[in-house]
């Protein structure tokens, strides 16, 4: 509503300089949107500053200190035809020298080469089965549109909109209410001096999994909720989500990723019978790593979540969402982390989206976004304080189609000792330039066609080439 208002009040001031500006996305939107179907160019360079932190081993501070300001790198992406898409990275040091990894993909394989990853025109390729089904690399109207962004689009909504969802969703807390309470023993208690009513439940997966369907067959048949969402979802979502083919595969996903077991659930109500926390833990065999996962929700929208697992690995995480994009919690990894038995910070995050700005003398459009994240260590945890800001500027002329320019500074400070790590990113829409095409290359090699030991030695080889001068100067201090 805000940025509704902001461009109607510069529409009026320059309506008669800068005909059909209202009609121009908001910057930041224009800037991802023509990725999809043009190119970026850009640099991150670096900048190191202070004399010493625990952040990082002391030996290597002062080698980072003194190499990685004078790295560039330099990356380049283009959807050239939007069928050969494509680009580069090329790192720069000191001595001039340049590090280069191309790549070139379709819509069958993503192919790497150039000097970082072989010594002549060798290219290695992956097979982009995995790709295509994370949604990566298709074409935007192929992409399936990403629970963020509809998340986003909701809580942009007016609060009449929301008004009628909630009055929509009441029957689906009613029905989960019904189905519940068959499996349900009710306790009531005392948290302080508030009373509280308890609703435990353990429930077979195969149970969860028909409720799970039912629940489908009902969103996909109710008129009122599909056309209420239609009105803030976009044309893509709202033709993919929305669609009642949608049921049978999104309860197939959830057949395949639920396994057998038994789900618990514990709902709180205070005495009013408002929700005050919900807990769900479930099953996970099928992962090594953790074997149990709890989640917990309370009435306001606070999170609590904890993975454990026998061998007594355990994180536990827990979020306050505050007013205006501020964030609290708390994190705690317990032989999780090699030689750190334990870890554990509270944090404080802020992101704040400025409204858009409209220059008439240089005909500039700008909008600002920035956000810090502040970790405090506890008592038994041998590492500083630190803080994380995150500036980010897009700028453009008002010209629909004109270039978006984005300049993003990261800055990782130790609260102790002063020290801070920085990178600047400046990224620009560009027009589309030809890259390398996977049907014109001569020689390919699949990663997959390579034994295991070798594949690990040239992805080693390909990540850390860039840095062997640092590593280098590291080996010669010592």
């Amino acid at each position: 509503m805000k940025r509704a208002l902001a461009g109607i009040l510069i529409l009026m001031m320059v309506f008669a300089c800068v005909p059909g500006l209202a009609e121009v996305p908001a910057v930041d939107e224009r800037f991802f949107g023509q990725l999809s179907s043009f190119a970026m160019k850009g640099t991150v360079t670096f900048s190191v500053s202070g004399e010493s932190t625990s952040l990082v081993v002391q030996e290597v501070f002062p080698v980072l200190k003194d190499h990685l300001p004078g790295m560039t790198i330099s990356f380049g992406h283009s959807m050239f035809e939007q069928k050969y898409p494509g680009g580069y990275v090329r790192f720069s040091g000191e001595e001039g020298e340049e590090k280069e990894v191309l790549f070139a993909y379709n819509k069958d394989v993503l192919a790497l080469g150039g000097n970082t990853v072989s010594d002549d025109d060798t290219w290695y390729a992956a097979d982009m089965d995995v790709m295509k089904l994370l949604g990566l690399f298709e074409e935007k109207e192929n992409v399936l549109p990403g629970i963020r962004e509809i998340a986003a689009a909701i809580e942009k909504a007016d609060d009449e909109w929301k008004a009628q969802a909630l009055n929509c969703l009441a029957s689906y807390e009613t029905a989960l209410s019904i189905w519940m309470s068959q499996y349900a023993a009710t306790q009531t208690g005392r948290d302080g001096e508030n009373l509280y009513t308890e609703l435990a439940c353990e429930i077979p997966t195969d149970a969860v999994k028909a409720e799970l369907r039912g629940l489908l067959r009902m969103f996909y048949g109710d008129t009122e909720l599909l056309a209420l969402l239609s009105q803030v979802l976009d044309p893509i979502g709202a033709g993919i989500y929305l669609n009642p083919a949608m049921e049978g595969l999104l309860g197939m996903l959830a057949e395949e990723a639920m396994p057998e077991g038994k789900v618990q659930v514990v709902r709180r109500f205070d005495a009013q019978g408002a929700l005050v926390l919900d807990k769900i833990i479930l099953p996970l065999p099928a992962f090594e790593q953790w074997q149990d996962v709890q989640l917990e929700m309370t009435g306001k929208g606070d999170l609590g979540c904890t993975l454990a697992n026998a061998e007594g690995k355990k994180i536990v995480f827990s979020l306050v969402i505050g007013e205006q994009g501020t964030y609290t919690g708390h994190a705690v990894l317990e032989n999780v982390l090699e030689g750190q038995p334990h870890v554990g910070f509270s944090f404080e995050a802020a992101w704040q989206e400025m409204d858009e700005t409209y220059s008439l003398q240089t005909d500039t459009l700008e909008r600002l976004k920035q956000g810090v994240l502040t970790l405090t260590p506890d008592e038994q945890t041998p590492l500083p304080a630190q803080k994380i800001t995150l500036d980010v500027a897009y700028s453009s002329g008002s010209r629909e189609r004109g270039s978006v320019t984005m300049v993003a500074d990261l800055v990782w400070t130790d609260l102790e000792t002063g020290a801070a790590l920085a990178a600047e990113v400046k990224a620009k829409t560009v027009n589309r330039f030809e890259v390398q095409k996977v049907e014109s290359l001569q020689h390919i090699l699949y990663f997959s066609d390579l034994p295991l030991e070798q594949r690990q030695a040239l992805l080693s080889h390909i990540l850390l080439a860039p840095f062997e001068e640092m590593w280098a100067a590291e080996a010669i201090t010592e």
